[in-house]
Formats: C-alpha cells, sequence, structure tokens
C-alpha cells in the first residue's frame, strides 16, 4: 500500500482487495512491503509493482519518473478522505501553539511525505517562522516513529498526517491523551492509488 515500519499490518487490511484483483484478472496477486518511499519508487519503475498506494508527497515524482497512473484516493461513506497535518507535542508539553516552536527543533517524517515534510515547512513559513533561524528539523523517517516518539516523550514537536494520528490512537499504539495537537491545517488530499502505464 505505502512504504511504512508497520507493512505488515496492512497486508491483513488488503487481503480482500488483492483477493478480488487477482479474480479480476486471473493472475496471482501478491502483497509486497516496502518501508522506505523510495525502495517502493524503485520497484514500481522497475517493473516489481504493478499496483500501489503513495503518499501525497510522492505523487508528482512516481508519475513524472516511475510511471504511475493515479486511479483513486481512499474514502468512506461520507465520502474522499482528507488529510490535515497536525503539529503535536507530549501532552504536558509547556508550548501551547505554534509561537512556540522557536528555539525548539520540530520533528519531521521523510522527505517524500506530504504532510509530515514538505507541508509542516511551507506552512510554517507562511506563519513567518524560519527554518534555523527559528527552529531546527529532524527527521523521524514515518509518521508512526514521530507520533510514538512524541507519545514517548523523545520529540518536542512533530509534524504529522492526522489520519495516521487518528489510527495510532485507535489502534492503541498510544493514548489519546499522551498528545496534544497543537496546530491543525487546511485539509488536501490523501493517499493515491493507481497502477503502471504499461
Amino acid at each position: 500500500y505505502i512504504a511504512s515500519d508497520k507493512a505488515e499490518e496492512y497486508k491483513k487490511i488488503w487481503t480482500s482487495f488483492t483477493e478480488h484483483l487477482s479474480g479480476v484478472t486471473g493472475k496471482p496477486v501478491e502483497y509486497v512491503m516496502y518501508k522506505p518511499t523510495d525502495e517502493q519508487l524503485r520497484a514500481f519503475r522497475d517493473g516489481k509493482l504493478h499496483v500501489t498506494g503513495l503518499n501525497t508527497g510522492s505523487l508528482p515524482v512516481a508519475v513524472n519518473l516511475a510511471g504511475f497512473v493515479p486511479a483513486a484516493q481512499l474514502g468512506s461513506d461520507k465520502g474522499a478522505t482528507v488529510v490535515r497535518t497536525e503539529f503535536i507535542v507530549p501532552a504536558k508539553s509547556p508550548v501551547t501553539d505554534l509561537k512556540g516552536i522557536v528555539g525548539h527543533t520540530v520533528t519531521l517524517t521523510e522527505p517524500n511525505s506530504n504532510s509530515g515534510y514538505k507541508a509542516p515547512i511551507l506552512l510554517l513559513k507562511d506563519k513567518g517562522f524560519s527554518l534555523v533561524t527559528d527552529y531546527d528539523i529532524r527527521n523521524s523517517s514515518s509518521h508512526d516513529q514521530s507520533i510514538e516518539g512524541i507519545a514517548r516523550g523523545e520529540y518536542e514537536i512533530a509534524a504529522v498526517a492526522s489520519d495516521m494520528l487518528g489510527r495510532a490512537i485507535s489502534i492503541g499504539t498510544i493514548k489519546q491523551e499522551q498528545v496534544r495537537v497543537l496546530y491543525s491545517s487546511e485539509s488536501f488530499p490523501a493517499a493515491g492509488l493507481g497502477y503502471a502505464y504499461n
């Protein structure tokens, strides 16, 4: 689905889809797992991966350099799934709003992520904050790592996707009372699902 440290958990969720895809194409379908997005994009470009989901930030690269054809995005009975960038802190943090990031380190996910990397940097710039002058960044490599690091109090502030935070709370990875949302952005489309052009 989407490169992740928890790809094994998604395998169960996508079982009915892989079985359906196999049935309608008459071909065997195997669920494969990638941890870094770059590895997923390479496999797609090289013809080793044919149907996949990508985070919003990777879609332009996937279309332009790997032949990805976007076909759908996740939805629910309420319509298309939307995502927000949320800046979160440990529940006991003294930081109460975005102004509090000055002098602190903001944990971002990985450079291909829209909600966990690209959007937070631009959002902070639009709000008048300057990288290095006002705040530093570090990379956690994934939304899950950022969320769990905040819950454990290892990170000061993190930018994560709202759907990933909601999922971590709903499956019990963390408890709602371990984190506090400082700021939630406007919404943008969630991950894209698609197939290889050839």
